[in-house]
C-alpha cells in the first residue's frame, strides 16, 4: 500500500549574507521550525536561525546569546531579527523581504 504525503515541509528561505561581518544568516518559520507560530503561512512572531561564516561553518551570534544545540538558535523575536539585519546595513523594507512571510 502506498501512502501519498500531504504535509510537506515548505522550501526554506533563502540565506541572507551579513555585509559587515561576513557570513549568512538562515531565518526560517514553518511547521517544522522552532518559530511561531509553528504553521506555514505568517505572518511570524519569531522565527528559528542559524548563522554561517564564510567558510560555510556553524557560528555564534553574540546578539542571541547560546544557541540550546550550538548551532540554531530557536524563537528568535522577529524585532531582534529585524534589529540585526538593520544593523548590517539593510533597510527596514529590505529587511521584510528577506524574512519568510508564508
Amino acid at each position: 500500500m502506498i501512502t501519498e504525503f500531504t504535509n510537506f515541509p515548505k522550501d526554506r528561505n533563502p540565506r541572507i549574507p551579513l555585509p559587515k561581518r561576513g557570513g549568512f544568516l538562515s531565518v526560517q518559520a514553518g511547521q517544522f521550525n522552532y518559530c511561531d507560530p509553528k504553521k506555514d503561512k505568517g505572518p511570524y512572531n519569531s522565527y528559528e536561525v542559524a548563522y554561517f561564516d564564510e567558510n560555510d561553518n556553524w557560528g555564534q551570534l553574540p546578539e542571541l546569546g547560546e544557541s540550546s544545540d550550538g548551532m540554531v538558535y530557536g524563537w528568535i523575536d522577529r524585532k531582534v531579527i529585524c534589529d540585526l539585519l538593520e544593523s548590517e546595513g539593510f533597510s527596514p523594507s529590505q529587511v521584510e523581504e528577506l524574512l519568510p512571510s508564508e
